[in-house]
């Protein structure tokens, strides 16, 4: 069972990976990876998953872009469309979504940003598949399925 660290972290037995425990829940030794994130009690940091170039492209974006959304509202109330401190950053295609159903959205990322961020989340994909494929069958498949996949070892 990994063990409890400073503020909630938790070493994991994979090494690549690292649980963040939002409550206790997270620490019961009979539950699969896959039920805790499934249930928030926990969520997966993967600290090597980007360079830190791109996390510093993203990050240097995500400030300008706070920064421009927040002089924005100043200068006219009826345009922020953010909650002070937070910035809505959508997707292309999530703002696409928003467009075509005449939702009120910000304006989009940038497309760099947005393919640097679709690169990133594909990473993600690939090594949760290639690593602990448990996970994918507790979060997107019905009751019946995961229990079968259970009794199946993530590959390590």
């Amino acid at each position: 069972m990994p063990r409890k660290e400073n503020g909630g972290e938790q070493s994991s037995p994979l090494a690549w990976m690292k649980e963040i425990a939002i409550e206790e829940s997270s620490t019961i030794a009979n539950i699969t990876l896959g039920e805790k994130i499934r249930d928030g009690s926990i969520v997966i940091e993967l600290p090597d998953i980007c360079n830190p170039q791109e996390c510093e492209t993203i990050r240097d974006y995500c400030c300008r872009r706070a920064v421009c959304d927040e002089q924005l509202a100043m200068l006219d109330e009826s345009l922020a469309l953010n909650q002070v401190g937070l910035v809505r950053l959508p997707t292309i295609q999530a703002a696409t979504r928003a467009q075509e159903t005449d939702t009120t959205c910000a304006e989009p990322l940038a497309v760099e940003i947005d393919d640097l961020c679709q690169d990133i989340l594909l990473r993600v994909a690939a090594l949760i598949d290639e690593k602990i494929p448990s996970i994918v069958v507790e979060l997107f498949s019905d009751e019946e399925e995961s229990e079968s996949a259970k009794n199946c070892p993530a590959t390590i």
